[in-house]
């Protein structure tokens, strides 16, 4: 097993207030804010939006998070297998607050491409993430289970959505803004 890749445990925080993600990757590299284009609260969890800056397959992500199902859906705008992605879904650790809401990666994902086709993905930097302590026994127990739980439900009603619907969690998904179109207000 290699873990080259593997990344420390980012932690995510949206600050409603001040319409801001802000993203840490730890080991002493310092935290990256950007600005929300919007984030409301939703009968599921959160609903957010925000441009990519300087990456290049990226342009802009939507995201719902759903603390219930310790789960980041997320949608994006972009180039290459991007552009090819209907969902990828990060297993997460969520904190939902007033103000502000907490995610740790638990490393753990499943992209799923416009064909349906899913896949697992990153079950080497877990699997490191367990072995060097990242991940204490129960959010590793909480990342197994919250995958195991998505993929029987994609693989049994026969896609993400049906599954969320299945679960009584039904999204719904601006889109990027067009060049054209007024940006959401806040």
């Amino acid at each position: 097993m290699t873990d080259w890749r593997m990344h420390p445990v980012r932690v995510e925080t949206v600050d409603l207030l001040a319409l801001t993600h802000t993203l840490e990757h730890g080991q002493g590299s310092a935290p990256v804010t950007y600005p929300l284009l919007w984030a409301e609260r939703t009968a599921s969890g959160l609903h957010l939006g925000r441009a990519f800056v300087n990456h290049q397959r990226i342009q802009f992500m939507e995201r719902h998070i759903l603390p219930e199902l310790g789960l980041l859906v997320n949608r994006f705008t972009g180039t290459d297998w991007i552009a090819h992605m209907s969902y990828y879904v990060d297993v997460a650790a969520i904190l939902p607050g007033e103000t502000q809401w907490v995610t740790r990666d638990l490393y753990l994902d499943l992209s799923v491409d416009t064909g349906g086709t899913g896949a697992v993905l990153d079950t080497d930097e877990y699997l490191a993430a367990v072995q060097k302590g990242l991940l204490s026994p129960q959010e590793a127990a909480q990342a197994l289970t919250a995958l195991h739980r998505l993929v029987n439900g994609v693989l049994a009603c026969g896609g993400v959505d049906a599954w969320l619907d299945h679960e009584g969690t039904a999204l719904t998904w601006r889109g990027a803004p067009s060049a054209t179109a007024p940006a959401p207000q806040r």
